[in-house]
């Protein structure tokens, strides 16, 4: 299928954000999301990557840089930006990045707003929260941090593997 440019018309094999022709910004360029942050579709990723790689991208789209332009190019910029800041977000966040890979994996099988059920973690985050919470120690609070940040790697490690498997309903 070819692409057409809005302003000068003239086609490209595969969608660009940019004419390859005139330069000017096309519109309605569908993209996976991790593609384009330039990232391999994974659980872990590298936040300072992903921090370069916005950087970058509000470099190219952000409405400031069109602002002495057409105003169909203000727009597409602004969407542009706004859907740059939108997967950033959704890439940065553990659950979102999870429930993303999912997605684009094709497996569409699981409620996001189902509430968690299980009784043994859901008692474990309590009594967690509860002793940071009841403690002054900063110490203490810095081994309760230290502690949650470990198992938070060891889950997106095993989530990791799920993926790897196919296991999409683990």
């Amino acid at each position: 299928m070819k692409n057409k440019c809005w302003s000068c018309s003239k086609e490209s094999s595969k969608p660009e954000f940019f004419c390859i022709h005139c330069g000017k910004i096309q519109e309605e360029v569908e993209i996976n999301e991790f593609e384009l942050f330039g990232m391999k579709k994974s659980i872990s990723i590298s936040i300072d990557k992903l921090e370069e790689s916005y950087l970058r991208l509000q470099s190219k789209f952000h409405p400031d840089k069109y602002i002495n332009l057409s105003e169909k190019e203000r727009e597409i910029s602004t969407i542009y930006s706004s859907k740059v800041n939108e997967i950033y977000e959704k890439l940065r966040n553990n659950v979102s990045r999870v429930n993303l890979i999912l997605k684009l994996s094709g497996f569409d099988n699981y409620d996001e707003g189902k509430s968690f059920d299980d009784p043994e973690t859901l008692n474990e985050i309590m009594e967690i929260q509860e002793e940071f919470m009841f403690t002054d120690d900063l110490k203490t609070k810095q081994r309760i941090k230290d502690k949650v940040n470990k198992m938070i790697k060891e889950t997106l490690t095993d989530i990791e593997k799920y993926f790897e498997n196919n296991e999409y309903e683990k």
